[in-house]
C-alpha cells in the first residue's frame, strides 16, 4: 500500500543535507510542538467505537513519522504501566525493547472480552498483527518499547516501477526481511563504518533509527550529488517515493558506529488470482445423453428382443459418432437409455437418430413422449474394476452455481474408496448445464449395487454442500448393451491426471512412500539408489526439500503420457527446497550416491484452511527459529531450529506437515491443555492438523539435549 508524499510531524526527522554546502538546512533538533492534530479513529474506520492509540494514550504512543498513506508510531510502556483501551488497523511491528505484555482483548461493540492473557516477547521481534482492540499492560520488570506502522484508511497502492531493483536482492548483505504480509514488508539494514551498497530502488518506507551516527545518500547513484545526512538513535524519518533521494539511491556509511535502521515499505499488492470456478470440458471429452422414457407395463422383454434384433443393430450402425447405448428398467413402466457419442456434434445429431428408433423399432411399447434429456459431457471416468454392468446407480444433481467443478475433484479423490467396494465396475460424470450434472456408478448387478448401499451413501454425502436441492437417484438393471466400458487400467492413485499416468507412489511404491497425510496434501519421501530409475509419472505443483545432493536424469511426459526425449541432468544441492509445477517425468540417479528429498503433494480436493482469528505466525514472532525456505501462494516450505533449552513464543499455524531432520524432545505447551512432552526421532513424519489443539495454537521449548531441526510444509490459504 502507498503513501504518497511525506507529512511534517511532531519527531526526530532527519533532513537532507548537500555535502559541502551550507545553505539552509533545518536542524535534526526536534522541532516545537505544533497544533496538528493527531489523526483519530476517523483515519481508520474502526469497527469499534474506541479511539486509536495516539489519542487515546499520548503517554505511551506517540507518532515519529508520517506519509499521508500511513504513520510510524513508537510505543513506550514502563513496568506496571497500563494503557488505555484503543483499537488499530492491521499493523506491522518491531519490538526495540522487549519484555512481558498482559493484552485484553476487546469486541466490535468496545467491550472487553475479559480474556487477559500474557505474552513474553523478545527484542527483535517483528509481529504482524491483524485490525482489532485491546488493552495492554506491562507485567514485566522492563520497559517494553515498539515500533510500528498504521496504515490510514485512505492508504493507496503504490504504483509499479519499471526496472525496479530490491534493495533485498543486490544487497543482502545490509537488507534483511524480517516479516511481510501482502501489503508491507518489514526491513532491517545494517551497514559497517565505511561500507557502500549498489544502486536500488525503494517504495513508500517509513524508518526507524535503531544504531548509527550518519549516512551519506547517492540520489540516483550519482556519487557528484552525495548528500550527508546526520541520523540519531530514535528518529523517525518519512521517506515517499516521490521524492528522488529515497526512490533510487546508493547509501555510503560514512559516520563513526555501525548503522542499524529499521523500515516499513509499502508493497504492490498482488492482484487477486483470476475466479476458475467455472468447470471446462476437457478437449475430446465424449458426450453422454441419458433419457427417461414411459413405456407400457410388461413390454421391457419386447424392446429387449427388438434391440436384440439384426435390424435394429444395421439401423444404429448408420450412426455417426456413435460409442454405444444402453436401456436401463427403472421399473416396469419406465426406463433411461444412456448413450454416448464421440462430440457435442455427433451427439446433437444423434437426438434425430435416436428419435426416429423410438418411433419406428420401438413404437409400439412406448408409453408416451420421453421426458428432456440430461445432455453434456464427460468430466470424470473412473475404471474401479473389470466386469460387465449388471445394474445403475444414476443420481442426477441439481448444484448450486459454480460448484460442479468441486463434485468433480471431490469424486476423483475418493477413486481409493470406491475400489474398496465389491462389485463396482466405474464411475462417471457428465456434465448436464451450468448446475446440473450426473453420476453413473456401474456394478455388477443388482444385489451388488443394494449392497453398497450403506457404504456409497455417506461416501458420496460429501457433495451435499453443492446441491440446491435433493438429488433424483435411480437405480436401474441393465436390460440391453451395446457400449462396453474400457478395461480398468492399473490404478493411477488419488489424482486421475490429465496424462493418463499414475502418481509417483503408486506406479513406483520403491522408490516412493507416503510418510504422513492431511486431508488436503500428502507427505513424500523419494529415495533413488546410484543408478536407480523410476516409472514414467504424474505429480500435481509439489514442494521439495533436498536431504541430500542429488545428481538427476530427467525425462519429461506430455499431457498425452508420450516421452518427450529431452533428457536433461540437473545437480541439486543439499537443503535446495525447488517447487515445481504439475507436469509428468521420469527420473533417474546418476550420481554417485542416494538421492532422498521429501515433498508435499495437493490433493485435488485441497481447500483453504481459512485464517483464525488473531492468528500469529511463528514466522513473525520468532525469526530467530522459524525461516521461510520457499513459498508459493498456497505452501510455505519453512525451517525450524532451536537449540536446547530455547523456547518459542506462542504462536498459530494451520494444516501442517513435518519431517524431522534432527532430533531430540520437544515440550507443547500453550494449548489449553497440560503440556506434552514429545520425542523426536530423525526421519520421523507428523501429521499437524490446525483443528488439533497442540497443533493450531503453542510454544514449544526444546527440552532434549540435542538441536530440534524440524522440516515443515505449510497450507498458506
Amino acid at each position: 500500500m502507498g503513501c504518497g508524499g511525506s507529512k511534517e510531524v511532531d519527531a526526530e526527522t532527519p533532513t537532507l543535507v548537500k555535502k559541502d554546502v551550507a545553505a539552509a538546512v533545518p536542524s535534526t533538533e526536534k522541532p516545537a510542538p505544533t497544533e496538528k492534530p493527531v489523526p483519530g479513529a476517523s483515519a481508520f474506520a474502526f469497527a469499534s467505537p474506541l479511539p486509536d492509540c495516539v489519542s487515546s494514550n499520548p503517554d505511551v504512543y506517540k507518532v515519529v513519522a508520517e506519509l499521508p498513506g500511513a504513520r510510524l508510531v513508537e510505543m513506550t510502556i514502563e513496568p506496571g504501566q497500563e494503557d488505555i483501551p484503543h483499537d488499530h488497523p492491521a499493523h506491522s511491528m518491531f519490538f526495540v525493547q522487549g519484555g512481558k505484555l498482559s493484552i485484553t482483548d476487546y469486541d466490535t461493540d468496545g467491550k472487553s472480552k475479559n480474556n487477559a492473557h500474557e505474552v513474553e516477547i523478545p527484542a527483535g521481534a517483528p509481529p504482524i498483527f491483524p485490525a482489532g482492540a485491546h488493552k495492554v499492560k506491562n507485567v514485566g520488570d522492563t520497559t517494553v518499547k515498539v515500533v510500528f506502522i498504521e496504515p490510514y484508511v485512505t492508504c493507496q497502492p503504490c504504483a509499479d516501477i519499471e526496472g525496479y531493483v530490491s534493495p533485498f536482492e543486490v544487497a543482502p548483505q545490509c537488507y534483511k526481511v524480517l516479516a511481510e504480509d501482502d501489503n508491507w514488508i518489514t526491513g532491517l539494514m545494517t551497514m559497517e563504518v565505511g561500507a557502500t551498497d549498489p544502486v536500488h530502488h525503494h517504495k513508500d518506507h517509513l524508518i526507524y533509527v535503531l544504531e548509527g551516527d550518519e549516512v551519506t545518500i547517492f540520489p540516483g547513484g550519482d556519487e557528484s550529488a552525495a548528500m550527508s545526512v546526520p541520523i540519531k538513535v530514535g528518529a523517525g524519518i518519512p521517506a515517499p517515493m516521490d521524492a528522488p533521494p529515497f526512490f533510487k539511491h546508493s547509501l555510503k556509511n560514512s559516520g563513526s558506529v555501525p548503522i542499524k535502521m529499521l523500515f516499513f515499505e509499502a508493497k504492490t499488492p498482488k492482484p487477486a488470482k483470476p475466479v476458475t470456478d467455472a468447470w471446462v470440458a476437457p478437449a475430446g471429452a465424449p458426450f453422454h445423453r441419458v433419457t427417461k422414457i414411459p413405456i407400457k407395463s410388461g413390454s421391457m422383454g419386447d424392446i429387449k428382443a427388438v434391440s436384440t434384433s439384426e435390424a435394429f443393430a444395421e439401423t444404429i450402425k448408420t450412426f455417426e459418432g456413435f460409442l454405444g447405448v444402453e436401456a436401463l428398467q427403472i421399473d416396469d413402466t419406465s426406463m433411461l437409455t444412456h448413450s454416448r457419442w464421440v462430440s457435442e456434434e455427433a451427439c446433437s445429431g444423434g437426438a434425430a437418430a435416436l428419435g426416429s428408433v423410438l418411433k419406428g423399432h420401438l413404437g409400439p411399447y412406448i408409453a408416451g413422449p420421453p421426458e428432456p434429456p440430461w445432455v453434456g459431457p464427460r468430466a470424470a471416468d473412473l475404471a474401479i474394476a473389470d466386469g460387465t454392468p449388471g445394474a445403475y446407480r444414476v443420481v442426477v444433481m441439481n448444484l448450486k452455481p459454480s460448484t460442479f467443478k468441486e463434485v468433480v475433484a471431490y469424486v476423483n479423490s475418493k477413486e481409493p474408496d470406491f475400489k474398496k467396494i465389491d462389485g463396482l465396475i466405474s464411475v462417471t460424470v457428465f456434465s448436464a448445464g451450468p448446475t446440473s450434472g450426473v453420476v453413473c456408478a456401474a456394478y455388477t448387478s443388482t444385489a451388488t449395487l443394494e449392497a453398497a448401499t450403506p457404504v456409497i451413501g455417506p461416501l458420496l454425502s460429501g457433495m451435499g454442500p453443492h446441491f440446491a436441492s435433493p438429488p433424483t437417484p435411480f437405480g436401474v438393471t441393465v436390460e440391453y448393451s451395446t457400449y462396453a466400458p474400457p478395461a480398468a487400467p492399473a490404478s493411477l492413485g488419488p489424482f486421475n491426471f490429465a496424462s493418463g499416468m499414475p502418481d509417483c507412489c503408486t506406479s513406483n511404491p520403491e522408490a516412493y512412500s507416503v510418510l504422513a497425510e492431511l486431508p488436503n496434501f500428502r507427505l513424500v519421501e523419494m529415495k533413488v539408489p546410484p543408478g536407480g530409475a523410476d516409472k514414467p509419472h504424474d505429480h500435481p505443483s509439489h514442494s521439495m526439500y533436498f536431504l541430500k545432493p542429488a545428481k538427476l536424469e530427467i525425462t519429461d511426459y506430455d499431457e498425452s503420457g508420450k516421452s518427450k526425449d529431452n533428457a536433461h541432468v540437473a545437480e541439486v544441492p543439499a537443503g535446495a527446497c525447488p517447487i515445481f509445477p504439475a507436469g509428468a517425468h521420469q527420473v533417474k540417479n546418476v550420481g554417485d550416491e542416494e538421492a532422498q528429498v521429501i515433498f508435499i503433494e495437493a490433493f485435488p480436493m485441497c481447500k483453504p484452511c481459512g485464517s483464525p482469528d488473531g492468528f500469529i505466525s511463528p514466522f513473525t514472532v520468532a525469526p530467530q527459529c522459524y525461516k521461510i525456505l520457499a513459498e508459493n501462494d498456497d505452501f510455505y516450505t519453512g525451517m525450524m531450529t532451536m537449540e536446547p533449552g530455547e523456547e518459542d513464543p506462542i504462536h498459530n499455524h494451520k494444516d501442517h506437515l513435518i519431517y524431522v531432520i534432527e532430533g531430540g524432545e520437544v515440550t507443547i505447551s500453550g494449548f489449553g491443555g497440560e503440556p506434552m512432552v514429545v520425542p523426536m526421532t530423525a526421519g520421523a513424519a507428523i501429521p499437524a492438523p490446525m483443528s488439533a489443539p497442540p497443533f493450531a495454537q503453542h510454544t514449544l521449548k526444546n527440552t532434549g539435549s540435542t538441536t530440534l531441526k524440524l522440516l515443515f510444509f505449510e497450507m498458506k490459504l
